[in-house]
């Protein structure tokens, strides 16, 4: 129940989040996924966001998650992972020091963040909010909309826990 109440509000926050970039014109600055995941993170990490405070253990899987997500993104280490966001580094700054360019960073972030909504859009078809239609039109849109900003612009700011700077 409460992983379909996270999809629902993840394609809220991803569809007020898509209106606003279209209005600035800057599709693509970060997966938008990862924006709503990690603003639920942040949220609700601080008590402060949809009157949902979570304990130590589930803050500390969902760091502990994030840390080998980006591990595995990067082909690197969790230790270096947590080195960096302890440094307040950006992913892409990450990245850098890993001989990963910023277009391949983009790349990979996008092919995550596409295989997520698919498996996502899958989950909304099956528990009968959307249809299969209306599914595969939303992934055809994503996909023509996701990483169009110029790599590296404000890539990695949003990752919860510090990577980068919150905020304007």
């Amino acid at each position: 129940m409460l992983a379909g109440k996270n999809l629902i509000l993840n394609y809220y926050i991803n569809q007020t989040m898509l209106k606003k970039l279209k209005k600035y014109s800057i599709y693509g600055i970060l997966p938008l996924a990862v924006l709503a995941l990690f603003i639920t993170n942040t949220a609700s990490a601080h008590g402060w966001g949809w009157g949902k405070n979570i304990d130590p253990q589930e803050l500390a899987q969902r760091q502990q998650e994030m840390f080998q997500e980006q591990a595995d993104l990067l082909g690197t280490t969790t230790d270096k992972v947590k080195d960096s966001w302890a440094k307040g580094q950006t992913l892409a700054d990450l990245a850098g020091e890993l001989g990963i360019s910023e277009t391949d960073l983009q790349a990979k972030l996008k092919a995550n963040r596409l295989a997520e909504l698919k498996t996502n859009l899958q989950t909304l078809v099956t528990q009968g909010i959307i249809s299969q239609a209306q599914a595969d039109q939303r992934y055809n849109f994503m996909a023509e909309h996701i990483g169009n900003a110029a790599p590296g612009k404000h890539m990695g700011r949003m990752m919860f826990g510090g990577w980068g700077r919150h905020g304007p």
